[in-house]
């Protein structure tokens, strides 16, 4: 009936022929607004009827005919109104999907040497290869490539020439540290293995998610199931029995743990000076050489040049891996320049080639810059505490530093120790531009007058001297509030507080220390080559039981590192009251340590007290030593990165005057071989003169990051820091096949681990997943054609007609 009428209608030629039709209204009001639609066309009846009864002298017949033809008039009204239409709906069949996931970490760039003979055997003939040998060739990228081509993988599941209804839609993604859709023809190089990390749920949880509620037939992994971040096995197999998706894994790689000499860690301090204590640190590590003879060979590296130094031997214990700390002594160079130390763990015996498939970490390098710089160093101390006896042998054992010790508290006559004696205190400021820095131990304030703190003032704000400042229990609350040494206040980084407070606990029971982000790369606090070390040695030194309380620390000074009063049992300050602060005064460095207790550190960790003060000593004279501060700094949070690993640069900049500087953002340059970026970096809140960006390393090797001022002169140099990107090692850590992960999870999804001989049967082995749907086509209206027109002009024409021979008009 309904396909009928709209033929009569002419609406029926672009009607499917499997299209469902059924009648509906486009605007049928319901509730309320319906209501009133039958209150309105009830009442429109009885007006209607009313009025023809009172209306003109017709007979009854024809008042009834009038009546009825108005009525029709407002039926077809209200059929407009109602918007009377066919509904088309059409079935579809959608067919399910065919998920492909595709690894492309790092670990897949690996060539095995597949130690079992049958597994050896059966990748080759999977791989197409006639000669077994030649598959130690192959990464295990390409060998996957190889077998999925040779068993027509692709082109099985998902046929171009079938029709939609016979197959599962193939959809192929790579996943690495995240996932990415690909586009037919796939090809090799589209999933060539560059990513750091693996995350199998993450890859999984993306291509699920554009499926969009589709059905799944299955979901192929081809990978070494080396999962190293996100949720791991558990987190896919939540995710595919959620959706009752199996799970089939072509698993490349040699499941036995290939054999593998790692330099894990090496330590060097970045800069020391002619004639210091030069200490290597290394960590190695060997997999799979228990009872092997290996040897620690230390290199040095000037140029072109290069010089063996040491070979130290050394045989794993037995295990399946094992590893050893060393350290290098008295390998000091003879003359000043920049050097590279180098750390190579190798066998005794020559290997054979190929064993180890990964030796790009069988040696680190560490650069190092050896300088000729002696420093004149100011020590005044207020009396004989231990800070001030350590710290005088100490300074005056240093070979490069010049030290001159006035002791305040001596009787007349006394002859003050130092390498170089002094017979007065120098209070001018021609007699202190003969020293580097001051250090103020503790100092009592009876020998400082105004024109002495004004003198010292100009000295770091003019000269770019340094300044250190030791509060003690004894002097320093006078020392900070006697009104004519304001000069002094005003260096210092910290507001100080009005007195010492004894009742907080922190003077009666020690409180451990906490070097802050800043401080675990801070020239003045770096007693470890790399911050996640040095922030942990400074947790476990001893902590003091004074430090002096500070209000807080001045803008643009860096906190680097707290004294945890909280853990002692105080209230005060639950982020740790500041104890090592350092800023630039004017292009000076100035330090105020909040503690004269570092000599406790002697009996536990003397390598580290040393190294303390040798780092605060070199920050302190810096200024001097390159003739003023710079005006900008560059800081990062370490020097050596690995690729996708993003770089975070801080810096801090200084206007002509050496005040913060404001800007609305400082543009940088980064550099590693031919590929240059450009890195935004944008004010720090609440630190004046700090900004800070980050961004990501295109490649492994060397990189220059460089910022110039906006108002520098154009022939000026940038500032630049020298980093080192390397190939992620997460990826290479454990990198044998792990089979039992891969076995587990399409065990729980009723999948299967497939056999690289049987990768062709597996479309065979995938369900059909089409799903009926039903859409609704563009409905037909049956209300906006010529023929409701016509039949309203009909009924208003007929009435017209009665009424003219009625005499009603």
């Amino acid at each position: 009936m309904i396909r009928w009428l709209l033929d009569w209608m002419g609406r029926a030629d672009s009607l499917p022929a499997d299209a469902a039709l059924r009648f509906e209204w486009g605007h049928l009001p319901r509730g309320g607004a319906g209501l009133l639609v039958v209150l309105a066309a009830l009442g429109a009846l009885a007006l209607t009827v009313w009025l023809y009864k009172r209306e003109g002298q017709a007979s009854a017949g024809r008042k009834a005919l009038l009546a009825l033809l108005r009525v029709a008039v407002f039926a077809v009204a209200l059929l407009l109104f109602l918007e009377p239409r066919v509904a088309v709906d059409r079935t579809r069949i959608l067919p399910g999907q065919t998920i492909v996931l595709w690894d492309t970490s790092l670990s897949m760039s690996i060539a095995d040497r597949y130690q079992d003979p049958q597994l050896r055997a059966a990748m080759a003939k999977a791989a197409g290869i006639a000669n077994v040998e030649d598959l130690s060739a192959l990464t295990r990228h390409e060998l996957a490539w190889r077998i999925a081509a040779e068993a027509r993988l692709f082109a099985q599941l998902s046929p171009p020439d079938e029709r939609a209804s016979e197959k599962n839609e193939l959809r192929l993604y790579t996943f690495g540290e995240r996932a990415r859709a690909l586009a037919r023809p796939f090809q090799a190089s589209d999933a060539e293995p560059r990513a750091g990390a693996t995350d199998l749920a993450g890859g999984l949880r993306h291509a699920l998610a554009e499926t969009g509620g589709r059905n799944v037939a299955a979901v192929i992994a081809i990978t070494d199931g080396r999962i190293n971040r996100g949720e791991g096995a558990s987190g896919v197999i939540a995710d595919l029995e959620a959706r009752g998706i199996p799970f089939f894994a072509l698993g490349v790689g040699d499941p036995i743990p290939p054999k593998n000499l790692e330099v894990a860690e090496l330590g060097a301090p970045p800069r020391v000076l002619l004639g210091d204590p030069l200490v290597i640190e290394a960590n190695v590590r060997a997999r799979g050489y228990a009872k092997v003879p290996l040897q620690v060979v230390l290199t040095l590296r000037k140029g072109e040049a290069s010089k063996e130094l040491e070979r130290v031997d050394w045989t794993p214990p037995a295990g399946p891996e094992a590893s050893e700390p060393f350290v290098f002594r008295g390998h000091e160079p003879e003359a000043a320049g920049s050097y590279v130390y180098e750390v190579r763990l190798v066998t005794k015996a020559e290997q054979a080639p190929g064993e180890e498939p990964i030796t790009s970490d069988d040696a680190k390098s560490a650069p190092v810059k050896v300088t000729e710089e002696t420093t004149r160093v100011l020590l005044i101390a207020g009396g004989p505490a231990f800070e001030y006896h350590f710290l005088r042998a100490r300074s005056i054992r240093e070979k490069s530093v010049k030290v001159s010790v006035w002791l305040q508290s001596a009787v007349e006559g006394f002859k003050q120790p130092g390498n170089v004696r002094l017979e007065t205190l120098p209070t001018t400021l021609e007699e202190l531009q003969e020293f580097d820095c001051v250090v103020l131990l503790d100092p009592n304030p009876v020998a400082f007058s105004t024109e002495t703190a004004e003198a010292l003032k100009r000295f770091v704000a003019e000269y770019h001297g340094g300044l250190l400042y030791v509060p003690g229990p004894k002097y320093s609350g006078r020392f900070l509030g006697r009104p004519e040494l304001k000069p002094i206040r005003d260096l210092l980084p910290v507001v100080p507080g009005d007195l010492i407070d004894f009742s907080d606990g922190a003077v009666t029971r020690r409180a451990p220390l906490k070097a802050t982000l800043d401080g675990g790369d801070h020239p003045a606090t770096r007693i470890a080559t790399q911050p996640e070390r040095c922030r942990a040695l400074w947790s476990r030194l001893p902590g003091p039981f004074f430090s002096f309380p500070v209000k807080r620390e001045k803008a643009g000074a860096l906190v680097l590192v707290r004294h945890d009063l909280a853990s002692a049992g105080s209230t005060a300050n639950r982020e740790g009251r500041p104890l090592v602060v350092a800023h630039y005064f004017q292009g000076g460095p100035v330090v105020f340590q909040g503690t004269d207790e570092t000599w406790r550190w002697r009996s536990v960790a003397a390598e580290v007290y040393d190294r303390y003060w040798v780092s605060m000593l070199r920050f302190l004279i810096q200024g001097r030593l390159a003739g003023g501060r710079k005006r900008v700094e560059l800081i990062t949070d370490k020097e050596l990165y690995e690729l996708g690993e993003p770089v975070r640069i801080r810096a801090q900049a200084f206007d002509p005057s050496f005040r913060p500087l404001q800007a609305e953002r400082l543009e940088a340059r980064a550099k590693s071989g031919d590929d240059e970026l450009e890195v935004s970096l944008e004010p720090i809140s609440k630190r004046p003169g700090w900004f800070t960006g980050s961004f990501l390393p295109p490649r492994p090797g060397p990189l220059e990051v460089s910022l110039k001022l906006p108002d520098d002169d154009p022939g000026k140099a940038a500032e630049s820091v020298q980093l080192s990107v390397r190939q992620s090692n997460v990826e290479f850590l454990v990198h044998n096949l792990d089979r039992e992960l891969l076995d587990g999870i399409a065990a729980a999804t009723s999948g299967a681990l497939v056999a690289p001989t049987e990768v062709g049967t597996l479309p065979e082995r995938i369900p059909l997943r089409t799903e009926q749907l039903t859409v609704a086509e563009p409905p037909i209206s049956l209300w906006d054609g010529w023929h409701v027109l016509a039949l309203l002009c009909l009924l208003l024409g007929v009435e017209w007609v009665v009424r003219k021979k009625s005499k009603m008009i």
